[in-house]
Parts: structure tokens; C-alpha cells; sequence
């Protein structure tokens, strides 16, 4: 795969090193994997991406509409056919923008429309998060301190704990380095994430004083701990497929001994509904949508709206109590 980057087109590589000043390396691994997929359907054709018209890229569009197939052979998504002609365009207006070519052939593409209803995100309430940490908390407490496993339930509380009261997208979590961390201020230091920069944004106490001790007992127990990363794997693998495991087994267990919680057992558990929960809580508790906006790196408040639906009745009441001629 890394041969296959280095084999793309000088316009495409110089495309990418522009992005990379602007975008985390998730983001950016992303965006390659976008274009490598554009070239090799391209190669196939014995097409130039500089000489192509907008007819070969309208060919494609109904390449990733209509042929392409997902591992499950399903088609793909409209979202997902947005994202890989997104790519498309961006590299082409970059082409134009750059005087490489004098027109940008991909203006014709029309990207699908995707829903923009309420994100149907399973969430928790305040007691199923709480009683999700501490189920966590237990698992490491549990756990004799002197075996690997100790350190990666160590790890996952802290995870689980950051993603609840920060509400940073899965990809922004992975991408955390130790020195983001100030743990005299609560706060975090926010590189780059969906093209925003130089940001920083306050945490709760409580997670901040989990990743501290993560930090100083746990984090040193993995072989890849000369990683400046926050959140490293046993051995060097992939982190995210290891956390959805955790995150799975911690609802499990956590439905299994809160009988109670009896709406728990029916929701679908996943990293972005941990983003969800953080949302929700800080709605629910009071916080308006500007403020919920910005913790969240929204670029848009009806972005923000998706996850926190306002009630007509809500809407009514504040209407009656704010407005001078309600």
C-alpha cells in the first residue's frame, strides 16, 4: 500500500503535502486512500488524471454509484459515494487553483444527497454512563496489576473516560498525544481535526485525573510506549478494532449487572455514540447549542442541532419566557 502512494502522480502527491499543513494524519491517510482508489480506476483505463474530461469523471461517479461493491457486496452508501467524490473535486480545484490546469473539470459532479435528519446514534443517560465507568473501573480493578491486560483495561477506562467528557470523535482520540494533556489547567490542546486548528478545550476533572494515572502507571506497560501517542496498542496494532472490542463487552457486562438500567440492553454501543452521550448530557444539563457547538468542533450549528434535538414544546416555553412580546 505505502509503494502504491508513492506511485501516484506528482500533482497528487503535491495535493496531499498541501493537506497535511492542514489536517491530522488520520485525515490525511484518509484522503489518500480516496485518490489512491480514483488512480487505480484511472490505470485500468489508461487514463491521466491531468488529461481526463469531465465525461471519464462522470464514468466514475457511476463507477462508485453503480459497480462499486463493499467486502459485503453491498453497494456503497450515498454518504460514502459523497466522500469519495469529494476527494475528487478538492484534488481538482486544487489542479485549477494552482494554475496546473485552467479549468476544473469535476464542476459538473453533483454530489448524492445524504439524509440531514436527527443522527440516530444509540446514546447513554447519565446513569448508564456512570454505570458504564465504573463497570470499566471495576474490570481494572479487578485485574492482578502485574499482567498485560491490567495496563489495557487501564487504557480503555481512560479512553472511555476522555470520549464521555470531551466528546472528541474516535479519530481525534487516537490522534491525542501525552503533551496535549495539561493536567494543571484540565484542559486539552487540539492539534488539527476536520481542517480546524489550534484549539483548546476544557475537561472534566475526574477524566483528566484517569488519564493521569493511565499515564504514570498503565500507559508504561506497552512495548510501543516510546510512542509520543496517548492511546497505544499492545503491539503496534489496530487500536480501533481493539477499543470496539472493549467497548463491547464493557456494554455487555455493564446491562448484565445493572438490571435496573433496563433501556441499556436495547442500545447499539459505539465510540461515536460515546460523542453522542457527551452531546446529549451537556444539553440536557443546560448548556445552550452555541456552547455544545463549539466543544464539539461543529462547524455548523445545524450540524450540532442532529444530535441535540430541541423539543416544540422546549422551543414554546423559551419563546413565552425570553421574547418582550411573547
Amino acid at each position: 500500500m505505502l509503494a502504491e502512494y508513492e506511485r501516484l502522480p506528482p500533482t497528487m502527491r503535491d495535493y496531499l503535502q498541501e493537506r497535511e499543513a492542514r489536517f491530522s494524519p488520520r485525515s490525511l491517510h484518509k484522503q489518500k486512500h480516496l485518490l489512491l482508489t480514483f488512480w487505480r480506476w484511472l490505470q485500468a483505463r489508461r487514463l491521466d488524471p491531468l488529461k481526463a474530461a469531465a465525461a471519464d469523471l462522470e464514468a466514475y461517479q457511476r463507477h462508485v454509484a453503480d459497480e462499486h461493491r463493499t467486502p459485503k457486496g453491498k453497494r456503497l452508501s450515498p454518504s460514502a459515494q459523497a466522500k469519495r467524490l469529494s476527494a475528487l473535486k478538492t484534488y481538482y480545484r486544487f489542479l485549477e487553483r494552482t494554475n496546473v490546469l485552467p479549468v476544473d473539470v469535476s464542476k459538473r459532479l453533483v454530489l448524492p444527497k445524504t439524509p440531514r435528519g436527527v443522527t440516530k446514534r444509540d446514546y447513554l443517560s447519565l446513569q448508564e454512563a456512570t454505570a458504564l465507568l465504573q463497570t470499566q473501573a471495576k474490570r481494572v480493578v479487578e485485574t492482578p496489576p502485574k499482567k498485560l491486560k491490567w495496563a489495557i483495561e487501564f487504557r480503555n477506562l481512560a479512553f472511555f473516560a476522555l470520549a464521555i467528557a470531551t466528546g472528541r470523535r474516535r479519530g481525534g482520540l487516537f490522534d491525542l498525544k501525552v503533551g496535549d494533556l495539561d493536567f494543571k489547567r484540565d484542559e486539552i490542546r487540539v492539534e488539527k481535526e476536520k481542517g480546524r486548528t489550534g484549539r483548546v478545550l476544557p475537561v472534566a476533572h475526574w477524566a483528566m485525573l484517569v488519564a493521569k494515572a493511565y499515564i504514570e502507571t498503565a500507559r508504561p506497560r506497552f512495548q510501543s510506549a516510546g510512542s509520543d501517542r496517548l492511546f497505544i496498542s499492545k503491539r503496534n496494532g489496530s487500536l480501533s478494532h481493539q477499543v470496539n472490542e472493549a467497548l463491547f463487552a464493557l456494554h455487555a457486562q455493564t446491562v448484565a449487572e445493572s438490571p435496573d438500567l433496563t433501556e441499556l440492553a436495547d442500545k447499539t454501543l459505539t465510540p461515536h455514540g460515546l460523542r453522542v452521550t457527551f452531546a446529549k448530557l451537556l444539553f440536557n444539563g443546560g448548556c445552550n447549542l452555541r456552547s455544545v457547538n463549539e466543544l464539539m468542533l461543529h462547524d455548523r450549528l445545524s450540524t450540532t442541532a442532529r444530535y441535540t434535538p430541541i423539543h416544540l414544546e422546549e422551543l414554546r416555553s423559551t419563546c413565552r419566557m425570553a421574547h418582550p412580546r411573547a
